[in-house]
């Protein structure tokens, strides 16, 4: 009797056929993922936005996200005060794990003429600069930002709102 040694042309193949399948399953998640992340980094900008114009409808009647730029005075929208009154979580954190700073919202007058005679908010999320180089995050902000109040640079996310 004759002792075969190695694998039939048929076996080789079906190991192929699985293999390939599940790289084809693994590519097509990753893509799945990036873009999940990146619109959780759309809801987390708009949530914020919602929070700050909540607490300025508490203490300025909504006119303005605050009187000036300095992140102490408490007529003034930040991060800190949000965090404080219960707007957000204590530990609020990107999709990408980091967690937000104290300077992640902040009043602004800059950035628009939209801005004109109010405080603007401005929005600073932590983001990987390879995810900052795709336009998905931007585009999808372009419509409820005041206009050129979007930018991905390097590796943070700047969104002015009003």
């Amino acid at each position: 009797m004759q002792v075969r040694r190695g694998f039939s042309l048929v076996e080789f193949g079906i190991v192929l056929s699985v293999i390939a399948i599940m790289a084809v399953v693994t590519i097509g998640s990753v893509g799945y993922f990036r873009a999940s992340r990146q619109r959780a980094a759309v809801d987390l900008v708009l949530t914020l936005r919602k929070a700050a114009v909540l607490y300025m409808q508490r203490h300025s009647r909504g006119v303005a996200f605050g009187v000036s730029t300095d992140l102490n005075d408490p007529r003034n929208v930040s991060m800190k005060s949000l965090r404080s009154e219960g707007f957000v979580p204590v530990n609020t954190t990107t999709p990408w794990g980091a967690i937000l700073s104290d300077s992640a919202v902040s009043p602004t007058n800059q950035g628009s003429p939209v801005c004109a005679g109010f405080t603007c908010v401005l929005i600073r999320i932590p983001v990987p600069p390879e995810e900052c180089a795709d336009t998905i995050i931007t585009d999808s902000l372009t419509g409820v930002a005041v206009e050129q109040g979007v930018r991905c640079t390097g590796a943070e996310l700047q969104v002015t709102m009003r």
